[in-house]
């Protein structure tokens, strides 16, 4: 039985100006070796994992946290500085899921693969180089599938009935989740502290609903993740919800005074009360109802 061919990496190069990259100071500055410490092991996870992605489910900060023995809440926000400052990248898939990689990652991938001297076989909806810089013998996998059944004629025929049922059984698949699941769209980061994550879709369905205060609604939400650490698996769902909350609260909350009888007291009224008392008459202070 042949040996399955490996798809991580053994080893990836470490650079010695590390520590000197920009990037790389900020992160210290803000979370010191805890921060440092989350992105090698997220680059460890990736290159050990496909090599060049790794799926961002619901355990990948769990079992980082777990690794390095800190709270999830900080590996989260330390997760978010990284995409926000560009070292690391997210993308969302067609199927509802989530990759985690970079540029720099898959350029490094390539640089190691290229001494294999054979073809390498890549997901064309988790890599993230533009064809100039994607080097020959990285091959999509719709590519090579188109290849290998186009030898002879015989194949050829198969191949594109097979190709044509398999494009019936998308296309109906693609009609059943089309409301189950968004386009493949990178999510932007916006807010003050650029941790607040939307595409440009969701960012022009926030503008629909709050055209008049959706960029007050994104700065309340930057804060509240950058002061709390909390992570959100979907930002736009939170502000709606946060939004629904609000509006709940301001129907469910009474004006202060609708139960009460506002008091007005002029001097001289307040002059005959305090009278009253030094000659030890304790009776309640006369008042006028303020008519409405």
């Amino acid at each position: 039985m042949a040996r399955p061919l490996k798809t991580g990496l053994d080893y990836f190069p470490f650079d010695v100006g590390f520590f000197e990259d920009r990037k790389i100071k900020r992160l210290r500055a803000k979370f010191g070796c805890d921060g440092l410490a989350v992105y090698l092991c997220i680059l460890c996870l990736i290159y050990n994992d496909k090599g060049y992605y790794i799926e961002w489910d619901e355990y990948l900060i769990a079992d980082i946290s777990v690794d390095l023995n800190l709270p999830e809440e900080k590996v989260g926000r330390i997760m978010d500085i990284c995409l926000s400052m560009g070292l690391l990248r997210a993308k969302e898939l067609q199927n509802c899921e989530r990759v985690l990689s970079s540029e720099t990652i898959q350029r490094r991938f390539q640089d190691i693969k290229v001494s294999s001297k054979r073809d390498v076989i890549v997901k064309k909806e988790c890599w993230f180089l533009k064809e100039a810089e994607t080097r020959a013998f990285i091959k999509f996998e719709e590519d090579n599938a188109d290849s290998f059944y186009g030898k002879n004629e015989d194949k050829s025929r198969i191949n594109t009935q097979r190709k044509g049922k398999e494009s019936k059984v998308k296309e109906s698949k693609g009609k059943e989740s089309e409301y189950a699941c968004a386009p493949t769209h990178t999510k932007n980061t916006y807010g003050k502290y650029k941790n607040v994550f939307l595409t440009d879709a969701e960012l022009d369905d926030l503008k629909n609903q709050f055209s008049g205060d959706y960029r007050e609604r994104i700065e309340r939400l930057s804060e509240y993740k950058e002061y709390t650490g909390k992570v959100y698996k979907n930002d736009l769902a939170t502000i709606e919800h946060w939004a629904r909350h609000d509006k709940k609260n301001e129907r469910a909350s009474p004006k202060a005074t609708a139960n009460f009888e506002q008091r007005v007291y002029d001097a001289k009224t307040l002059e005959e009360a305090f009278a009253r008392k030094r000659e030890g008459d304790f009776g309640a202070l006369p008042h006028t109802p303020q008519a409405f």
